[in-house]
């Protein structure tokens, strides 16, 4: 008989334990193992996991930035340049650079200055380089990055992210990202159940660009009483509010109330809570919620 390794065995079960050269420990088995050594082992695990992935990402990051000076990460590997950034910042190797800037320890700005410190003004030094979000004044402005998705990551703007299904967010609501493997940044509400469970140490710095014009789609229940010219009220109520209904589904229950779902796009959160009070004060509407 199959069963789920979660399954508790008993005394008398005699067990095959079938093995898998792909398979990989899941944050979710800690939630069954019992003994500490386990326990170990996964956590230790996916340490090892996030570690690779923050990596990744930190890599990414620096060549990007270093791209803006018209540098190259792979000439500064070449030549040992990582090496010796990361012993004047006393992070020991040039891999734990492209670590602290994944998890967001370290700007990217601030490592591309490290490694090259002839980019940076001759008065300034290793010791007082910009902390995360702080402008560098040897530094030339330059005109704002084009935003990818209307989500700056750690401050900048050309990282492409992924909005988590589970919470749709859009413009306006506190957001926080993830790294996840394979997927790259993945933004959430802060108020998702899911986000809750994530590892912190994952999480990197997110803010929307208040610039960027962007429609976000989002899924709106709307009960109501089961009766002529209801669904007409609330199309119109979206159209006064310029809000786009890209899918509806509606049906009748049994206790003759009608049950409307709609995938609506908005452009900001406020325009969202407006138009579900002008549907909420609808005659003949129950409730009109965010999914």
């Amino acid at each position: 008989m199959m069963v789920p390794l979660r399954y508790r065995l008993r005394n008398g079960d005699i067990i095959d334990i079938i093995t898998s050269p792909t398979q990989r420990p899941s944050k979710d088995w800690l939630k069954f193992v019992t003994t500490s050594r386990a326990q170990t082992k996964i956590r230790h695990h996916m340490r090892r996991e996030q570690r690779e992935r923050s990596r990744r990402l930190g890599r990414d990051l620096l060549t990007k930035a270093l791209r803006d000076h018209h540098r190259s990460l792979a000439s500064a590997e070449k030549d040992k340049l990582l090496d010796k950034a990361a012993e004047a910042l006393h992070l020991g190797t040039g891999e734990e650079i492209l670590v602290h800037v994944g998890y967001g320890k370290l700007s990217p700005e601030a490592a591309a200055l490290a490694i090259y410190p002839q980019l940076q003004s001759p008065d300034a030094s290793v010791d007082n380089m910009p902390a995360l979000g702080e402008a560098t004044p040897a530094q030339p402005r330059r005109e704002p990055k084009r935003c990818i998705g209307g989500v700056r990551v750690q401050g900048e703007a050309d990282i492409v992210v992924r909005f988590a299904k589970c919470c749709s967010p859009v413009p306006g609501d506190p957001i926080v990202a993830f790294i996840s493997r394979g997927r790259g940044v993945i933004v959430h509400t802060r108020q998702c159940p899911k986000a809750f469970n994530l590892d912190p140490a994952r999480s990197v710095e997110v803010s929307w660009d208040d610039d960027a014009r962007l429609l976000r789609p989002v899924a709106v229940e709307v009960i109501s009483e089961d009766k002529p010219g209801i669904l007409a009220a609330i199309s119109k109520c979206f159209l006064e509010h310029s809000v786009n209904i890209a899918q509806a589904k509606c049906k009748a229950t049994e206790d003759s109330r009608g049950l409307n779902t709609f995938q609506v796009t908005v452009g900001h959160v406020d325009q969202l809570k407006k138009v579900l009070r002008a549907i909420q004060g609808l005659d003949g509407v129950i409730s009109a919620t965010r999914l």
